[in-house]
């Protein structure tokens, strides 16, 4: 994750790794429910804990149980102020440290299946102008990757006045050559905001808390387009989308669904649940979470697609399970 100072990177971190720890969707992504580490090198213990704070208070509007998912799941490893290296230099060589070992070691203990580092910069003393040492730097997380048996999210910054949007990243270029993934953080001016055509996008982007997700990068996966989020008057960072765009995907997912209803399921009727249970089967990309189909079906039944019913005689023991007969869609 590549950004400047102050851009939003660590609040966007930290709750993709509390969304993680619930199985909770973000920035349209699914999630699986799985134990997280989030290794903060950068920020004071105070500011650390207001954040997580201010993002809980915004996750527990809609989920009280997540606060103790959070505690089960989420490990905050704060290291503020420590040495803290992945990777030294001695001597012209470039050598493991006891840090590297402890921190596998615990991250096989406590079965973390991802891990955010925050920052790069201060987990070596290596030259970051050198692609070798860098590209050094980059295999010794993927040996922590590969041995813990998880995933490592790096948290770097953007070098001052670079342009060079596609590959934006401070230091030498084995940084994103070497990672399979890469997403630039950047704030959306007021100019390609307007062209947004969303005055709470553009009322955002003049407050300077309109954020653009770019995902420069993914080896093992296709193309994401962009994706915002704005970071609110209380600090928390929400997913927003343009309001142009929300549509377009809104009956996207619903002709999915209906694809599924009227091939797959073959039923008269489905009820929520059937989406959560097997929305799997239908999705086309891993990266897509089931609430976006649920949304896709407030939707239809707001537009007259779909149909609201009773449920029929001894078919849910749910009393509040809701019924619905979908019909076909014009793209």
């Amino acid at each position: 994750m590549n950004a400047h100072g102050g851009t939003g990177k660590s609040l966007l971190a930290l709750k993709m790794a509390m969304h993680i720890a619930i199985g909770k969707d973000i920035l349209g992504a699914s999630t699986n429910r799985e134990k997280v580490a989030y290794l903060s090198l950068e920020d004071p213990s105070e500011i650390l804990r207001s954040r997580i704070y201010r993002i809980m208070r915004d996750m527990i509007k809609n989920d009280f149980n997540c606060i103790d998912n959070i505690k089960e799941r989420l490990m905050i490893i704060d290291r503020y102020g420590i040495p803290t290296l992945i990777a030294e230099r001695k001597d012209e060589n470039i050598r493991d440290t006891e840090t590297t070992i402890s921190l596998i070691d615990q991250l096989l203990t406590y079965n973390i299946k991802c891990l955010f580092v925050d920052t790069l910069i201060r987990t070596h003393n290596l030259n970051e102008n050198n692609n070798a040492h860098m590209g050094t730097l980059l295999a010794k997380y993927e040996k922590i990757a590969k041995e813990a048996g998880c995933a490592v999210i790096l948290l770097h910054h953007l070098p001052k006045g670079n342009e060079n949007k596609a590959y934006a990243a401070r230091g030498a270029s084995a940084i994103t050559d070497n990672a399979r993934s890469s997403m630039l953080l950047d704030k959306v001016s007021i100019r390609s905001a307007s062209a947004l055509k969303d005055d709470s996008m553009l009322e955002a982007a003049t407050e300077k808390r309109l954020i653009k997700v770019t995902h420069t990068k993914h080896n093992y996966s296709k193309q994401h387009p962009d994706q915002y989020f704005e970071i609110s008057e209380d600090g928390t960072p929400k997913e927003i989308i343009p309001k142009a765009d929300e549509t377009a995907i809104i009956k996207r997912r619903y002709s999915e669904l209906y694809h599924w209803y009227s091939t797959k399921w073959r039923k008269e009727l489905i009820v929520e649940d059937n989406i959560k249970s097997h929305y799997q089967s239908f999705r086309p990309s891993k990266g897509i979470g089931h609430r976006r189909y649920f949304v896709a079906l407030r939707w239809a039944i707001e537009n007259g697609y779909a149909e609201k019913v009773k449920a029929p005689k001894g078919e849910s023991k749910n009393p509040r399970a809701e019924y619905f007969k979908l019909k076909p869609i014009k793209m």
